[in-house]
């Protein structure tokens, strides 16, 4: 069956190894109306409140890839009164007015509607002050977990839980470690059922 999701991770995959084989830089056109729809949908799934993030200009995978999105500063609109005004055509997938699913019913519904209650201008406003903050608070807690995990990580691999309750950088490095040590997506969710755990059956 059809779904966004495998089509995604096809082309995804396509794109990495025609990249890797070619050590080429991937270019996407991805625009800032993308970029604010990841956001809402990262808080519709449930994210850490450091996470809130959207698309960036360049980023490295995993599989050492890197991505370009030269287009991620400017709107849909600008793009399309562009285009029209040379001329020009372009192709828009089938798949992306459906609202079966749930980035659609974001783009369709969810943004128009937010539009409505508190204006175009005012809602593009708070989601990049929501971006910026959530950056911020990455990057101030990256530091003190980096710290944190200096002083209670062995070099045997082994995670020193602290002596008294849990605060914000100590969890954040337990989740990192956490992370590291199992492949397959661990969620926050996750994460809090592990802490609460650990609270409940201390050492």
């Amino acid at each position: 069956a059809f779904s966004q999701d495998k089509a995604r991770q096809w082309r995804r995959q396509t794109m990495r190894k025609l990249a890797l084989d070619n050590a080429a830089i991937l270019v996407t056109a991805h625009h800032k109306d993308d970029s604010d729809e990841t956001i809402l949908l990262k808080l519709l799934r449930g994210v850490h409140i450091s996470n809130l993030s959207g698309l960036s200009a360049l980023s490295r995978d995993k599989d050492g890839v890197n991505w370009a999105r030269p287009l991620i500063h400017v709107r849909k609109h600008e793009i399309v009164d562009y285009l029209q005004q040379h001329n020009l055509t372009w192709r828009e997938h089938a798949s992306n007015q459906p609202n079966m699913h749930l980035r659609n019913r974001v783009r369709n519904e969810l943004i128009p509607l937010m539009n409505d209650m508190v204006g175009t201008e005012n809602l593009q406003r708070r989601l990049e002050n929501l971006e910026q903050q959530s950056s911020e608070v990455r990057e101030d807690l990256q530091r003190r977990t980096q710290t944190y995990l200096d002083t209670h990580l062995l070099h045997s691999g082994t995670f020193l839980l602290p002596d008294d309750d849990m605060d914000l950088v100590a969890k954040e490095a337990l989740y990192m470690w956490v992370s590291s040590q199992q492949p397959l997506q661990f969620t926050y969710d996750h994460f809090q059922r592990v802490v609460s755990q650990i609270q409940e059956y201390p050492k």
